[in-house]
């Protein structure tokens, strides 16, 4: 990607430099709301991370809806090109998250009449119908309450800040509530067969 865009400024360059008209820059104008236009018309499921040109099975980042400058991303344009009809679906996930946001609020921050929405990033790979890698993301250190995906085993946790490894642990049941530091990432692997107590024990 960043072959191309150097490739495509190049471009740019040599044509401000010749004299050449704006006809690169007009064609990539309409190219991309052309393609916002054909991604970005159903109000109750507007584009995620790829749109939808999705080539894979198991596409980066799930194709999810990133609550942070990803999802946004696709929309910067709309309003000074002036094609407000595209914007209309940018709420729908948003709008959609709020009883979830209310609930997250008062179960695990202990805060009634309130939404927390976003604060995590998290990544998972499936194989045959079931999780075999999970990663989250904390950009906050906001607590998090976690749905065992590997439902009569224990769940072990690598905490990583950047490149290096802060801690190991083992939580076990079929809620996991658990405590994160930002900007860190918790890798999840699958454990040993356990019962349904919620423990936690410190391995490093």
């Amino acid at each position: 990607m960043k072959k191309v865009n150097i490739l495509y400024c190049l471009i740019l360059f040599f044509c401000a430099c010749t004299g050449q008209p704006d006809s690169i820059v007009e064609w990539q104008y309409d190219v991309l709301l052309y393609g916002m236009a054909s991604t970005s018309r159903d109000t109750n499921f507007p584009p995620g991370l790829f749109g939808i040109w999705i080539t894979q099975e198991q596409p980066a980042w799930a194709g999810s809806y990133h609550l942070n400058y990803n999802y946004q991303a696709s929309f910067y344009g709309l309003y000074s090109a002036n094609r407000m009809e595209q914007i209309e679906p940018y709420c729908a996930p948003l709008l959609a998250f709020i009883p979830r946001g209310k609930y997250y609020s008062e179960k695990i921050t202990n805060i009634p009449d309130g939404i927390l929405l976003g604060a995590f990033l998290v990544s998972s790979s499936l194989k045959n119908g079931e999780v075999t890698e999970l990663s989250i993301y904390s950009e906050q250190g906001r607590p998090l309450c976690l749905l065992n995906p590997w439902k009569g085993r224990s769940v072990r946790v690598c905490e990583l800040t950047g490149s290096k490894r802060t801690g190991e642990y083992e939580y076990s049941g079929e809620r996991i509530n658990m405590p994160t530091k930002p900007d860190t990432m918790d890798e999840f692997l699958v454990g040993k067969e356990t019962g349904k107590n919620n423990e936690i024990s410190l391995n490093c």
